[in-house]
Formats: structure tokens, C-alpha cells, sequence
């Protein structure tokens, strides 16, 4: 018999509507989802650092996404990350293509960034 596997995605997203919009959207389509407010959630959480693909917001409280992301590099962590914001510059976008990730503009269509996810975890 074939097991299924389920794909994890973890979200960090300080806006509470973003991370719930986005769990709920991605849970429809087949993800298990760990949602956190902040990068020290996350690394508080082992689970959610093993995922399938990270949705990282640029503009958190703290450490801001590419702190978060280059800490995981510096980790030797390489799980795929999508970065996101609501206010992408030039300079974001450079950083983005510097550290090959994207940098997805806030609101993302779903489709968008369901292809997007599908993609990085070969799905």
C-alpha cells in the first residue's frame, strides 16, 4: 500500500489575517501548516524547521525575513523559502536574487503562489 505524505509549510507572517488567510489556503489544498507570528517562534519549533517550504514575510518585528533566512543558511538548513512583502524595493528584490529565493509582492494571487510552492516541493 502507498502511503500519502503530506507536505508541511511553515508561515511566518506578523499579521495574524495573513497567516490564518494563508493557512487556511494552503490546508485546502492538501498542506499541513505551521504559522508563526515571528522568527523566535519558529526556531522555538523544532517541527517547523524541517519543513517542505518556508512563506517568509520581509517586514517582521525583530528579526526581519532575511535575517531569518540567513540564519537557517548559516544553520546549513536549506528548505526553500518564498519571501513576501507588502512594500518591495529594489534593494529587496537584489537580496532576494543574491540569496535565490523569491520575493513575492503582497497580496499574492493564490494561484501564484500555489504554483510557486508546488514547485519547491516538487509536488
Amino acid at each position: 500500500m502507498q502511503r500519502l505524505t503530506v507536505a508541511t509549510v511553515a508561515v511566518i507572517d506578523d499579521d495574524f489575517s495573513v497567516r490564518d488567510s494563508l493557512k487556511v489556503l494552503l490546508e485546502a489544498n492538501g498542506y499541513a501548516v505551521f504559522p508563526f507570528a515571528n522568527g523566535a517562534e519558529f526556531f522555538e519549533s523544532e517541527p517547523a524547521q524541517n519543513c517542505a517550504c518556508l512563506v517568509l514575510d520581509v517586514d517582521l518585528p525583530g528579526q526581519n525575513g532575511f535575517e531569518i533566512l540567513s540564519r537557517l543558511r548559516r544553520q546549513g538548513t536549506l528548505t526553500p523559502v518564498i519571501l513576501i512583502s507588502g512594500r518591495a524595493t529594489a534593494v529587496m528584490r537584489a537580496k532576494a536574487k543574491t540569496a535565490q529565493t523569491d520575493l513575492l509582492e503582497k497580496p499574492t494571487p493564490s494561484r501564484v503562489l500555489l504554483a510557486k510552492i508546488a514547485d519547491l516541493v516538487g509536488r
